[in-house]
């Protein structure tokens, strides 16, 4: 796995949404790490295990209706809403996205997506649609006059039932008219006055003028909050009829039956305090002059029984309420100031607009409203708000035409504009030129039919670079259907799409490599047949003859492709290895010859060993296989005269500096350096160098598989590879080992082993194929062994039980049907407990090896093989 590879994995294994991959027949094959936070369940517990499992029977059936269409066409979806159970047994509520899986033969193999854990947003939904529902019936059935007004029109947008009733206005006739149009022609010009403060985010209160429709003038309080209504700026007012209290407050000193009159049947709560002070003239507590039925039903006392008692024998516990009334009443009472404000009362639990005012020496009065489901709803509406606000995902506002009204921070952290700059603009600042009209065009047509449009957007940043996001516009339509707003929620998924990329192409090389490693083991076999039939026919000629020069072009030819197998296998990483702990400078040294004599006499070879390497820990042959492949590219990349130099050193990485390094890992290495002053390479080539079958190279002067060999051996044995390439400056690829624990091994090559002939020991040969089972007897004969030749493991076992004498060595090959060569290796090891064996194979599955490395002891040759090698090998294991 390349270090790309490797980020994007990590970056799919730390990601808070789930990645999976389900086969045709929805059974997991794929779970990420995520899924242990969302639902609760291990990876490993999903795998194999059907995807709507996962719901319960009601839910299942209700997706797959849904679903079931979209997979019989083989379609991608997005946005599908299913509940899943969590493994402790509540509900999780998850948003699915998938596109549909096919082989390199076109045929259906699944779905592979992500889905996002959305419980706490339907929640949240659910409770501000809860909150709608609670606030309308409060507004319109309201006793107060009650009615919303847009501040940039000031035209009525909603009136509640008191209004209508108390007004004479039809509800038709209200939505039609403006403020002013209640108010006395004198009244205008202060009402404006009004109407700039509110726009200036204050909140009004006052006594007014109004106008009836029957021409009547009354006189009414007046309250407003400022919030948003249908995405407009807007007031809600709130209007009492104070005409009666006008009147028996110029009449009150003329009759007290009047007053009395209309301060029991105000609708709002009244209460009237005298303050009573210590001796330093500080308020310290308040006397309950007069109360009205407002009153009694907020403290849930009678008026009659309250009054001349102390507020804190009434109410005990006053002075620690939230609203300090003692001294705030008492500071009017005394100073003879008016205030208007609002306060949550922590002793009544509930929320209050509160006007009080001195009237008279030493007195106060208090006019209160329960405002509770008014702040209620304001509360909920700035939670939706500050979930907006933080919301991870962009959410913007355009008026009808499209121009922004609002967007989230989400916005700025992803495009890099700042809000502010975009208001009053249209998306066309983001366009990248990705899209063309007419994939706009269709885009409006949905919207302005009303429908929701869904799908993906190539944008641009501000500093000009491009991003991916998926986005869901929906139309905002008024009472009357028209569309006011358009409100769109957009995600950035670039490195969404960048990690699915990479997981497509591991899975791509992952398809190559296991067909490379079967074309090589049936290739293979074939080698063997064709480099073992020419060298014996070979042995009974004399050199100069002209079938002997036929037959050797033959054995070239045959050993040239079984170096084209090996590269294959060592990109496949079914290369079977043997590791030893090696010194890299001794090992380098002692190919310094033979590499210079592959790069030819004008181009210079420099060799700068580090000090103190650690040991590493690799199969020689595919060090050796490293360097040739990467001296002959850097030879391939000098045009004439130039320099390759060698380097080895070490190298200390720790988890900081890996975390800033995708594909690296702490530890400790030896590190392998080759450079050259060739042509070099630009970026996007770089990317592609270890594809297999990529080169860069004329028709005919290289096979692709060079560096893309060189990959797979770096990374069969735990290493990792870092290249730096510039155009005409030159390439320098970098292979980190691990140091190794162990000393370093004595070599003593295979080679060195002299061939000697047999005396006549049994050796019982087991080949599958047929071809080749005759030559191995063909050859072992010659060499004087006596040969037991088996095409199966059963006819292998069944030749040992019938012969009486000693079976010295079995060659089987290790991939065979009906019993592997291991399984053989051990049913004839308890009957012949001093049996030698030798396993061959094409390429070994793991019963001799465990990703290809050889268990300790065990005896292998790789095919194709020849008869001098097979020759030898038996020389050594017997002699």
């Amino acid at each position: 796995m390349s270090k790309e590879d490797e980020r994007y994995r990590k970056m799919v294994e730390s990601s808070q949404d789930w990645f999976w991959e389900f086969d045709e027949h929805a059974n997991f094959t794929y779970v990420s790490p995520a899924i242990k936070n969302i639902l609760g369940y291990e990876p490993d517990d999903l795998i194999g295990r059907n995807a709507f499992a996962l719901m319960d029977a009601n839910e299942a059936r209700r997706v797959h209706q849904h679903f079931d269409p979209i997979a019989k066409k083989y379609l991608p979806f997005t946005h599908l809403e299913n509940i899943n159970v969590h493994k402790d047994g509540h509900d999780v509520v998850i948003e699915s996205s998938g596109t549909p899986i096919f082989d390199d033969a076109g045929n259906f193999r699944g779905y592979r997506g992500i889905d996002r854990d959305i419980t706490e947003r339907k929640q949240l939904q659910q409770k501000l649609t809860g909150s709608e529902e609670q606030y309308r019936p409060i507004f319109q059935n309201n006793p107060q006059p009650m009615w919303i007004y847009d501040l940039e029109t000031l035209r009525y947008l909603a009136v509640n039932n008191a209004a209508v009733h108390h007004y004479g206005y039809t509800r038709d006739e209200f939505l039609q008219m403006t403020i002013k149009d209640i108010r006395p022609a004198d009244d205008v010009a202060a009402l404006m006055e009004n109407v700039e403060r509110v726009t200036q985010g204050l909140d009004i209160a006052g006594s007014w003028r109004h106008l009836k429709k029957d021409g009547s003038l009354i006189f009414v309080d007046i309250t407003s909050h400022t919030l948003t209504f249908n995405n407009r700026p807007a007031e809600l007012v709130m209007a009492q009829d104070i005409t009666e209290r006008k009147q028996a407050e110029k009449k009150l000193l003329e009759t007290e039956s009047r007053y009395r009159a209309l301060f029991e049947n105000m609708t709002a709560g009244f209460v009237l305090f005298e303050v009573i002070e210590d001796g330093n003239g500080v308020p310290v507590d308040l006397l309950i002059i007069a109360a009205n039925k407002g009153f009694e039903k907020a403290i849930g006392l009678k008026a009659i029984d309250v009054a001349g008692k102390r507020l804190t024998e009434v109410m005990p516990g006053v002075e620690n309420d939230a609203v300090d009334w003692i001294e705030i009443y008492g500071q009017i009472a005394i100073n003879g100031e008016a205030r208007q404000f609002e306060e949550s009362s922590e002793l009544l639990g509930r929320y209050y607009s509160i006007i009080a005012y001195q009237a008279g020496p030493g007195q106060c009065a208090v006019t209160f409203v329960d405002v509770s489901e008014r702040k209620k709803a304001e509360n909920e509406r700035e939670r939706l708000l500050q979930a907006i606000e933080q919301s991870a995902e962009i959410v913007m506002i355009t008026d009808p035409d499209g121009v922004i009204d609002y967007v989230n921070p989400a916005f700025e952290a992803v495009t890099g504009y700042p809000r502010a700059s975009v208001l009053g603009k249209t998306p066309r600042i983001l366009k990248s030129g990705a899209q063309d009209e007419d994939f706009y065009r269709q885009m409006w047509q949905e919207l302005n039919a009303g429908k929701t449009w869904r799908g993906r957007f190539v944008n641009k940043r501000k500093d000009g670079s491009l991003y991916h996001e998926d986005a869901s516009i929906s139309p905002v339509c008024d009472s009357t259907g028209e569309i006011t707003n358009f409100i769109a929620t957009k995600r950035d998924i670039t490195e969404q799409l960048s990690v699915e990329q990479q997981f497509l192409q591991a899975q791509k090389m992952e398809s190559i490599g296991q067909l490379a490693g079967g074309v090589a083991h049936d290739f293979n076999n074939m080698l063997s047949l064709i480099i073992g039939r020419a060298e014996l026919g070979m042995r009974k000629l004399d050199p100069e003859d002209a079938s002997y020069k036929t037959l050797h072009e033959i054995q070239n030819a045959a050993n040239r492709s079984a170096r084209l197998t090996q590269q294959l296998l060592a990109f496949a990483r079914k290369q079977t290895v043997a590791p030893i702990t090696l010194d890299l400078n001794s090992s380098i040294e002692s190919m310094l010859q033979m590499l210079r004599q592959l790069i030819g006499e004008n181009i210079e070879l420099l060799w700068l060993p580090g000090n103190s390497l650690w040991p590493i820990e690799i199969d020689p042959s595919q060090l050796d296989q490293i360097l040739s492949n990467l001296i002959i590219n850097a030879r391939d990349a000098i045009a004439d005269i130039g320099k390759i130099t060698i380097e080895s050193s070490t190298a200390t990485f720790d988890q900081s500096y890996c975390d800033r390094h995708p594909g690296f890992h702490p530890g400790e290495f030896s590190m392998l350096a080759v450079s050259d002053d060739g042509v070099g390479m630009d970026d996007q080539t770089v990317q592609r160098i270890f594809d297999p079958f990529y080169t860069t190279k004329g028709f005919g002067e290289g096979t692709g598989l060079g560096l893309s060999t060189v990959y797979g051996i770096v990374k069969q044995n735990n290493a990792f590879i870092n290249v730096y390439s510039e155009p005409d400056r030159g390439t320098t690829i970098r292979i980190y080992f691990p140091r190794a624990v162990a000393a370093v091994d004595d070599l003593s090559p295979d080679e060195n082993v002299a061939i000697q002939s047999g005396s006549g020991q049994t050796v019982l040969l087991v080949e599958d194929d047929t071809a080749l089972l005759r030559l191995g007897e063909e050859l072992l004969s010659e060499l004087g062994y006596n040969v037991i030749a088996a095409d199966s493991a059963a006819d292998a076992i069944a030749f040992a039980t019938e012969r009486e004498g000693k079976i010295d060595l079995l060659i089987t090959d290790v991939v065979m049907p009906e019993m592997n060569g291991r399984e053989l290796a051990e049913t004839l090891s308890v009957r012949l407990p001093r049996l030698k064996i030798l396993y061959t194979s094409g390429y070994t599955a793991n019963v001799i090896a465990h990703h290809n490395v050889l268990d300790e002891g065990v005896n292998f040759l790789q095919k194709p093989l020849s008869p001098q090698t097979l020759a030898r090998k038996i020389s050594q294991i017997l002699n």
